[in-house]
């Protein structure tokens, strides 16, 4: 730092001995004295050859040693502007008061280099020449001295142009000299450990390319080219833009063409730029972040190339400007402009059009072009005011409120002499203003130095035939853009460029982005969602699967819900019903015809009670199926388990009861001993009675160890159902794995009983039936895993109407086909006639052949603990000769163990 300081001063020090040996005459400059002087850089002319429309703007030989380019009326106006603040402050008793601020406004030419060396006559540069010549050693000394002469230079205001403000920065920062500019948009001035001293009345060009990018969020444009100035403000400014856009992850902006050029760019190699973004037709957008000059020469080519059609987004630079539009109307039919929000200021647009001698005295440039400028206010054409100027009277008032807060002033008089000043607080003094300005602005600095964030976004609005610059909307740092209050309700003039500059068409809900090869962000086809998948918000990138329980619409827009399904509404569901119904009417009417020939032979021949009990469990299992129709709830699916294996237990039990007593009746061990213990009727009722008990008893585990709820279960797209369903499958294996225990025991004692006995034989039937059910029941379960939902339960219901209906048609289907339609078979076989007394009897020997020629033609329902004489006696003619009724003889006894 002491090194850099050392070779500014030894700069300093040998531009000040050339300048005194080297005699030359001042430079034109605006000079007005008092207590403090205010340093002014303003852009009152252009550089040599850019812009000379009018021969009356090139440099008048009165202004010699000069830049000599062609006359810049907006630079002027910046100078005015400052005058004028300088006026108003000088004039108010009570914001300085006893104190006069003076002037020293210097012409930047917008060239870094004629800058520099206007800055070096700066009083504050003498100032350090004569302090090093008496003292060279002292470097550090010299930049902290305080001013104790008349008329110093505190501050600096300006300059317009980025590039020149980083020049002034440097130089002035050197001197503890503030730099307040009114125009300065770079981002790059926002760096504090660089710009220690630097301030600005304009924000920064971060948030004017935020800005932008809302606008083109706004109007859903996303394919744009950006054109830029070859300059600090220019390259800041589109770097700023760019990172905005990447930002933006909910709004993706592709840049198409990316070039920079600056006015003393060859034409050749602007109409390239412009051959480029034909060759992009859907980048309807032209960002075009450029300096007035460069922006006027690019526009200009383009109208020579005929380049319309296009949406011109303009920087803060060029906008609002009328010397750009007046030749170039078709060009910029579709234009768009942001400026800091600074319309120019009533009172000062008064005060400059009333041009004065005493205005005309004090300024050299108002004097030398004076005619020019009166042409210009006089002119049909509105008057090309920069909006700057608001900034430059807010930047001058700046100023004066850190003067007044450093200087202890009150309404009447200021404690701390001028001559007092210390130069490295004044700085600090100026950033922490907050004050409400004349031209309405709240002036305030952030921590970058600028001020609040605040943007007017202007379009050319051509209102019968005439073109005019409107405020379409606001932006702001906290709410971003929003549309002026008329444009509010109504559509707005750009109604018509809505998706005007996209890549592709924008994929309505329904279709999602197929990505092209070039630009995948902003360039894709609009697919339609395919199968159970939506989109439901414009630019989707994809399709989503609609959740379990709905379903996509025609539109694939939005996941409709699935009705919940009532089975019993269903066709299949009627038809369980309906097959329900038959069953129960079929086992109601075999009831009634059992009922009534009761006292027939076939009837008698098996265990009435416990054939009823049978045809009331059948009948039961045809209203099982109905229960798993019903829409379960919370108690229902409590209940089913007690249904289902109370159905269960009344068939099996009454089967397996039937079966065992067979079985047992015509064991070897009763056949011998005759012992007929619990075969009684009783006995039957009170095995059935304890199947029922058992079942119920795993039902309730069942329940206690697997709590079962209603549940609203889907099935992908298709359908909802309310199901009964567990969170453990624990007390259903148990129940389920002691039901098909008893299947399979009663289906084992059927088919060993089968053939025993003969005459009206329920045992072949029944194991006819049982093995029916186990071959369903085989088939059955891998189909049941195998499906789901109304498919699941249809197939269940249907099961057990079958397996219902072959156990009716199979057990008493014979039965009643004998006793309406063959009626003579429904009597008991007759007995033999007795043989001759002496004739010889055959022995007799036990096979299973002559089991079963025993015919059971009394019932065993008449005897209450039936004995094996009992049964023998039912046909002695099958019994050998000799051995007493109903007392098997000894040899019998002895043939047949």
């Amino acid at each position: 730092m002491i090194a850099r300081c050392w070779l500014t001063v030894v700069a300093i020090t040998v531009s000040w001995r050339i300048r005194a040996k080297t005699p030359e005459k001042q430079s034109p400059r605006i000079f007005l004295p008092g207590d403090v002087i205010l340093g002014g850089l303003c852009p009152l002319h252009n550089p040599p050859g850019t812009r000379e429309e009018d021969p009356a703007q090139n440099s008048y030989e009165e202004i010699v040693g000069h830049c000599g380019g062609p006359f810049n009326f907006r630079g002027l106006q910046h100078a005015e502007a400052i005058l004028y603040a300088v006026d108003q402050i000088n004039n108010n008793e009570t914001l300085l008061p006893g104190i006069t601020i003076g002037v020293d406004i210097k012409d930047t030419c917008n060239s870094v280099d004629h800058t520099i060396r206007e800055s070096l006559k700066f009083e504050f540069v003498r100032e350090a020449y004569l302090r090093i010549e008496g003292d060279e050693g002292v470097c550090r000394s010299t930049l902290k001295t305080s001013a104790k002469s008349r008329g110093r230079v505190v501050a600096v205001i300006g300059a317009a142009y980025s590039g020149i403000s980083i020049a002034a920065a440097n130089l002035a920062g050197l001197f503890h000299v503030p730099v307040v500019s009114y125009a300065s948009t770079s981002r790059l001035l926002s760096d504090r450990k660089r710009f220690k001293n630097f301030l600005r009345t304009v924000p920064s060009d971060t948030r004017q390319a935020q800005a932008m990018v809302d606008v083109m969020r706004e109007f859903d444009w996303n394919f744009v080219s950006t054109i830029a100035s070859d300059t600090e403000y220019g390259r800041s400014g589109i770097d700023s833009f760019k990172q905005a856009v990447n930002n933006q992850a909910d709004h993706r902006v592709c840049i198409a063409v990316d070039e920079v050029f600056t006015v003393r760019t060859p034409k050749a190699r602007v109409r390239e730029i412009i051959k480029k973004i034909r060759e992009h037709p859907e980048a309807k957008v032209i960002v075009l972040f450029a300096e007035l000059n460069d922006a006027d020469y690019f526009i200009n080519t383009a109208r020579e190339q005929n380049l319309t059609g296009y949406i011109w987004m303009g920087s803060d630079a060029f906008s609002h400007s009328y010397s750009v539009l007046r030749p170039n109307k078709d060009v910029l039919k579709y234009w768009i402009a942001t400026e800091p929000n600074s319309n120019v200021y009533e009172a000062f647009r008064v005060y400059f059009q009333n041009i004065t001698e005493e205005r005309v005295k004090r300024n050299p440039w108002l004097r030398v072009y004076e005619n020019y400028v009166a042409k210009l206010l006089n002119t049909s054409d509105p008057v090309d005011y920069s909006s700057y100027t608001t900034t430059a009277v807010d930047a001058v008032y700046a100023v004066a409120y850190g003067l007044h807060d450093m200087y202890h002033c009150s309404n009447t008089s200021c404690f701390i002499d001028v001559s007092n000043t210390l130069q490295t607080e004044v700085y600090n003094f100026i950033k922490n203003v907050s004050f409400l300005s004349p031209t309405g602005h709240h002036v305030s600095f952030d921590e970058t130095g600028s001020m609040p964030s605040y943007y007017n976004i202007r379009f050319l609005n051509n209102r019968r035939g005439k073109y005019h610059f409107d405020i379409l909307g606001s932006w702001l740092l906290d709410k971003g853009f929003r549309f002026s209050p008329q444009y509010k309700h109504y559509e707005h003039p750009l109604t018509t460029l809505q998706s005007y500059a996209r890549c592709s068409p924008k994929c309505h809900p329904g279709f999602w982005k197929q990505p092209k090869e070039h630009y995948p962000e902003c360039c894709w086809n609009c697919i339609r969602c395919r199968g159970n998948s939506v989109s439901n918000h414009s630019g989707a990138t994809t399709c989503v699967s609609c959740p379990d329980g709905s379903k996509a619409n025609y539109a694939k827009s939005f996941c409709d819900v699935i009705p919940i399904t009532e089975i019993y509404k269903t066709p299949a569901g009627i038809a369980v019903a309906g097959a329900c119904t038959v069953g129960v009417v079929a086992v109601f009417l075999t009831f009634i015809s059992l009922f009534n020939k009761r006292k027939t032979p076939i009837v008698k021949a098996s265990s009435q009670e416990i054939t009823y009990v049978l045809l009331f469990g059948l009948a039961w299992c045809y209203i099982i199926p109905i229960s798993l129709l019903l829409q379960p709830t919370h108690l229902l699916c409590q209940t089913r388990p007690f249904v289902l294996s109370s159905g269960i237990a009344m068939v099996i039990g009454s089967l397996l009861t039937k079966t065992n007593r067979i079985a047992r009746i015509f064991s070897a061990k009763i056949m011998r001993t005759g012992n007929t213990n619990y075969l009684s009727n009783k006995w039957q009722r009170v095995f059935v009675g304890l199947c029922i008990v058992l079942e119920n008893s795993f039902a309730a585990l069942w329940i206690m160890t697997s709590p079962i709820k209603a549940t609203r279960v889907s099935h992908g797209g298709r359908e909802v159902l309310i199901e009964c369903m567990t969170d453990s499958m624990l007390g259903f294996t148990i129940w389920a794995a002691i039901n098909v225990a008893l299947v399979l025991l009663c289906t084992y004692q059927a088919f060993l009983v089968r053939k025993v006995p003969e005459n009206f034989n329920e045992a072949k039937f029944i194991a006819f039936s049982m093995v029916t059910v186990c071959v369903s029941g085989a088939v059955f379960v891998p189909t049941f895993l195998g499906t789901k939902g109304l498919y699941r339960i249809i197939l269940t219901c249907f099961l057990v109407i079958f397996c219902s209906t072959i156990a009716l048609v199979s057990l008493f289907a014979p039965k009643v086909y004998i006793i309406y339609f063959r009626p003579e078979k429904n009597k008991p076989h007759p007995q033999e006639t007795d043989p001759k007394i002496g004739a010889p009897r055959p022995e007799y020997h036990r096979s299973v052949s002559s089991l079963s020629t025993i015919t059971a033609c009394v019932t065993l329902d008449d005897l209450d603990t039936p004995k094996l004489s009992d049964v023998l006696d039912v046909q002695n003619s099958h019994l050998p000769q000799g051995i007493p009724e109903g007392t098997p003889s000894k040899s019998t006894e002895t043939k047949w163990s």
